[in-house]
């Protein structure tokens, strides 16, 4: 998907959130929807992975229209909306930094321990093939 889809995307997936808070059925079908589409886990093996499920983008854009024709409905939840999708973003977001300094860490930590362990020597044998070349074999 090129920057403008990804736009798209974002702005339907949000309109798409925000009448589902808007009206409870709706919140329950999109809930049971995306509970679905992250319980693939033959396909999807990590979050990341989630974003190439097209039907995700697709129930993006069609909730766009939606989201004009139903203004008038969904325009006094609109800023909770807004503060809960920042919240939840800002947490996402801690949660991700958070995990990757410390898998860095775990990972220098375990590296190192490899590293730092004992090497076994091994004995080679040298043999000269007819063709000139060498040929390494372990003793």
């Amino acid at each position: 998907m090129d920057s403008g889809g990804g736009r798209a995307w974002a702005a339907g997936s949000s309109a798409a959130r925000l009448r589902a808070v808007a009206a409870r059925g709706e919140a329950i079908w999109l809930g049971s929807v995306f509970l679905l589409l992250l319980s693939l886990p033959g396909m999807q093996f990590a979050l990341r992975h989630l974003f190439h499920l097209e039907a995700l983008f697709w129930l993006g854009i069609l909730a766009l229209p939606m989201l004009w024709i139903e203004r008038r409905m969904v325009a006094p939840r609109a800023l909770a909306f807004g503060a809960l999708s920042l919240g939840v973003l800002a947490t996402g977001a801690t949660v991700n930094a958070t995990l990757g300094v410390v898998q860095q860490h775990l990972l220098r930590v375990r590296i190192g321990e490899i590293l730092a362990a004992p090497r076994q020597h091994i004995a080679l044998a040298e043999a000269m093939t007819g063709n000139g070349s060498l040929l390494l074999g372990v003793a």
